[in-house]
C-alpha cells in the first residue's frame, strides 16, 4: 500500500447522525424523511464498529440525557430519535448539501 493510499484511508471516519425535527405542541415531530444532508451529526469516530457501539448505547444515554432536561417535552424528543440513529461513512456522498 502506498503512503498516499495509507493516507486518503486514514481520512475517512465515520458520524453517529439522527434525523431533525420540529415540535408540535408538546409533542417531538422526527422530520426522518428528509435527506441525510439535514440530519444532526452527534459525534465522529474513526471505525464503523466503534460508531456502531455508540449507536448500541444511544438508548441509555439519550434517557440519562433526557433526565437532565428540565421540561417531559425536551426529554420526549431526545428519546424519539433514538430509534433513527445510523452511522454513515464521512465518504457517504448522501450527507454533501
Amino acid at each position: 500500500m502506498s503512503l498516499r493510499h495509507a493516507a486518503a484511508l486514514a481520512l475517512v471516519g465515520w458520524y453517529l447522525i439522527v434525523p431533525p425535527f420540529h415540535v408540535e405542541g408538546e409533542r417531538p415531530v422526527i422530520d426522518s424523511n428528509v435527506p441525510t444532508s439535514n440530519w444532526t451529526i452527534l459525534n465522529w469516530f474513526g471505525t464503523f464498529f466503534d460508531c456502531e457501539k455508540e449507536r448500541e448505547r444511544f438508548p441509555e444515554l439519550a434517557i440519562f440525557e433526557a433526565l437532565t432536561f428540565p421540561s417531559t417535552a425536551e426529554a420526549n424528543l431526545v428519546l424519539a430519535r433514538v430509534p433513527y440513529a445510523q452511522c454513515v461513512s464521512t465518504k457517504d456522498l448522501s450527507l454533501a448539501n
